[in-house]
């Protein structure tokens, strides 16, 4: 017990000063009674109203639907608004693709040399060899 009574008192010599000094000033403010308050609102009251709002500030800036959740959600809708933009942009090419090898003849023989490697009668194909991934 006597170990404790000194570790309490070189604690408050030393930083935490400030601290406990606070913490008595709190609990000399709430235990006095000037009269300057009237009996509707009592002091323990004020502060359970002042920490009541300072709760609701933490959790309207930091809860799951806060101001810091709804950041980051309007940034996820803005990338999600983007690759439906570039999907959209993707479909359109593809459904021209879709039009000009259904319609255009030219079209379907480039596909054909491209992917399946055809060739016109009499014509040479050259293959050069692909460098090797190092």
């Amino acid at each position: 017990m006597r170990m404790a009574r000194e570790w309490m008192v070189r604690l408050r010599q030393s930083r935490l000063k400030i601290v406990f000094e606070g913490w008595s000033q709190l609990r000399q403010w709430l235990g006095e009674d000037d009269g300057s308050w009237n009996e509707t609102a009592p002091r323990p009251f004020l502060l359970f109203l002042s920490l009541f709002g300072v709760a609701m500030v933490a959790i309207s800036l930091f809860g799951d639907q806060g101001w810091f959740a709804y950041r980051s959600l309007s940034s996820q809708a803005y990338q999600l608004r983007q690759e439906v933009a570039d999907l959209e942009t993707r479909e359109q090419d593809l459904v021209h693709d879709i039009h000009a090898l259904r319609s255009d003849p030219a079209a379907i023989e480039k596909v054909a040399r491209a992917k399946l490697g055809l060739v016109k009668p009499g014509e040479t194909v050259i293959q050069l060899p692909r460098p090797s991934a190092q």
